[in-house]
């Protein structure tokens, strides 16, 4: 019998998704999620906010399956080794190959107009992305390239202590998650 490996890419779990919740992912647990995709550089907003850790690298096509026709931004089903992801674009896309981007679950089920495939899978490790943050005056905003990948049992908080003008503080979880083919 022949065995193709299982796909194991890092999933962002946003913190208030895990507060929503009310459970913290864990290794092991079996997961369906819906997953959306953002294209590493061309369109994430930040990502001087994104360690290299976060990005995800798998074969799978993409194609649009939604155009919006009063601006031309589109949806496009991202889908390849057994995952599945929207991808909210600037207009139309098709392709297939090696894909790298970042890959988030959206608790919200995705787009409307489309229905995104949930991927399953099992967790296998879990971590936490902290991001320093600075205050301004009563609020606190993230320091451009000021992130990090730590081990989910570091204890970065995700609420401010007012004390310090500078501090880490605890964003997202990244999840291992490993897709049988």
């Amino acid at each position: 019998m022949h065995r193709t490996d299982a796909l194991v890419v890092p999933v962002a779990v946003p913190i208030w998704h895990v507060m929503d919740s009310g459970r913290t992912p864990r290794v092991g647990d079996p997961v369906a999620w819906t997953l959306r995709f953002t294209r590493y550089r061309e369109d994430v907003p930040h990502d001087l906010f994104d360690p290299p850790e976060t990005f995800a690298e798998f074969e799978g096509e993409a194609h649009t399956v939604f155009t919006d026709s009063r601006d031309g931004r589109a949806i496009v089903l991202v889908e390849g080794s057994g995952l599945a992801a929207f991808w909210l674009t600037r207009g139309p896309f098709e392709g297939d190959g090696q894909l790298r981007g970042r890959l988030q679950v959206d608790p919200t089920g995705g787009p409307t107009a489309v229905a995104v495939p949930l991927t399953e899978g099992r967790i296998r490790r879990v971590l936490k992305v902290v991001r320093e943050f600075q205050r301004e005056g009563i609020s606190w905003t993230p320091r451009v390239g000021r992130v990090k990948v730590v081990e989910s049992d570091e204890q970065p908080s995700w609420v401010p202590d007012d004390a310090d003008e500078r501090q880490w503080l605890f964003s997202e979880l990244l999840v291992d998650l490993e897709i049988a083919p």
